[in-house]
């Protein structure tokens, strides 16, 4: 199997491997029924849209800008087998994990392909449906991947049944109290609409008339952002005192009812490490930075979670698949931006997109040097 998009060279070898070229994959090392480790199959899902936000303005386009058209070749039917290493990240929605390629039980069609290191974003409970809503900005900015973002290799979903016990979820502080959850799947796409990820999403003011209106809800929504961050700061603390099976051993607390729950997972490109804080930025990094951004707003995206944490280097692996100019300024990117599951697009036009970006960029651009990450809840 191999892509022949001319536009895009190095991602058109003979033997590179196209980032839809999988159907399902299987996952060892996460699960466990009756104390025997079992895989986990899950077949590829589907990206889920969120509403864009319209700015109703004179001079504005009438809706977000249409991605350039997708250069993949249709979608390939190989089975990925993958081994779950150790957890190197987390976040709101889910937590992420090195993996390795299980050969014996992959596709046989797979020797010889070239696939760079890879990462498993693994959903937290409730969240598999905004883990597939971050997919749909990977989808959205196909044309940047390997530029500004990740490389993608999709979102892949399955149901956990209720006596399996899932190790990522066992001590995450958002999943396993001993209170009752409702099921993913029984929670409705309207209540994902208003659900915490879209707090930070202002497609509620669409009927915007001017600039002044639209600071006013950009404060709203700061502060609820503010608010939130907070609570996520919080769970993580007290991450690690959770892995302790007798944390939630207490006798005022309710055995929580099992509930089979959905399950989605990302595959992306590995990248690198982030800029290190309290030093001087490397030679050109402001420029590169501004440039990612950039190249998003001429997407209609709006990033939202701009912060420290969420901008890594380019890979480090001997396994990387090289850099590909910005289809937008022709530059190669050193740099790459990660985390859309808050993300939304917008009718803004790119110069206006690009100029939000920057507001919140230049401040924290101005504090990396100092060891200051600029979160925002601080």
């Amino acid at each position: 199997m191999s892509n022949n998009n001319k536009s895009r060279p190095q991602d058109s070898a003979t033997h590179v491997l196209p980032s839809n070229a999988f159907s399902s994959i299987i996952l060892s090392g996460v699960a466990k029924h009756n104390s025997e480790e079992i895989d986990v199959q899950l077949n590829r899902g589907t990206p889920r849209a969120n509403k864009p936000f319209i700015v109703k303005e004179r001079g504005r386009p009438p809706k977000p800008p249409t991605p350039p058209p997708s250069q993949l070749p249709p979608p390939g039917n190989l089975t990925l087998h993958l081994k779950v290493g150790p957890k190197i990240g987390r976040g709101r929605v889910g937590r992420v994990y090195e993996a390795s390629v299980v050969t014996d039980n992959s596709s046989a069609e797979l020797a010889g392909m070239v696939l760079p290191e890879l990462v498993l974003k693994i959903s937290r409970r409730q969240d598999s449906k905004k883990l597939a809503r971050e997919a749909y900005y990977y989808q959205e900015m196909e044309c940047l991947q390997g530029v500004a973002i990740a490389r993608c290799y999709g979102v892949y979903e399955t149901i956990v049944p209720a006596d399996w016990d899932f190790l990522p979820w066992k001590s995450d502080p958002l999943d396993a109290s001993k209170r009752q959850y409702k099921s993913d799947s029984d929670i409705s796409d309207s209540e994902c609409e208003d659900s915490e990820s879209d707090d930070y999403r202002p497609d509620q003011y669409s009927d915007y008339e001017s600039d002044e209106d639209e600071d006013e809800e950009h404060d709203k929504k700061e502060k609820k952002e503010q608010t939130l961050d907070t609570e996520t700061k919080d769970a993580e603390r007290v991450e690690d005192e959770m892995d302790n099976d007798d944390y939630f051993d207490s006798d005022d607390e309710e055995t929580p009812v099992p509930v089979d729950t959905p399950l989605a997972i990302l595959i992306l490109e590995r990248l690198g490490e982030r800029v290190p804080l309290g030093q001087p930025l490397p030679k050109g990094f402001k420029q590169h930075i501004y440039g990612l951004y950039h190249d998003i707003a001429e997407l209609g995206v709006d990033h939202v979670d701009i912060r420290w944490q969420n901008i890594l280097s380019v890979p480090r692996s001997p396994s990387t698949l090289p850099s590909l100019p910005s289809p937008f300024t022709g530059r190669k990117y050193k740099w790459r931006l990660v985390d859309f599951d808050r993300s939304y697009k917008t009718n803004r036009t790119a110069a206006h997109s690009y100029c939000y970006h920057v507001e919140y960029l230049s401040a924290l651009l101005n504090g990396i040097p100092y060891g200051d990450a600029m979160e925002p809840w601080e």
